[in-house]
């Protein structure tokens, strides 16, 4: 699983490759895209997993009404799980001169 990635739901830690090997001397043992791996830390429920949002305050405003939309805010409204929002559109004008009534 890479950085920042969903962790499938059937899944409840996360071990860094950095506390691997593919030595098999000691260790529990693990399959990896059909590799066999040595896992050299122990580990428990929920470690280098943070759930969606966990970092923002509850009931924090994280967008306010009317704002324009810029790649940090989509990444900030990804990161507490919001994938769709209301949005409106500016307005387009023309201006069509068919005589000389404006100076």
């Amino acid at each position: 699983v890479t950085t920042g990635a969903v962790v499938p739901n059937e899944y409840d830690a996360v071990i860094p490759v950095e506390d691997t090997t593919q030595e098999t001397e000691e260790g529990q043992m693990c399959i990896i895209d059909d590799k066999v791996a040595s896992v050299l830390a122990t580990t428990k429920p929920w470690t280098w997993i943070r759930p969606i949002g966990c970092d923002i305050a509850a009931d924090s405003i994280v967008l306010s009404k009317g704002e324009r939309i810029q790649p940090v805010h989509m990444a900030l409204l990804a990161q507490c799980g919001v994938d769709q929002i209301p949005v409106n559109y500016l307005p387009r004008v023309g201006i069509l001169s068919t005589g000389n009534e404006l100076l």
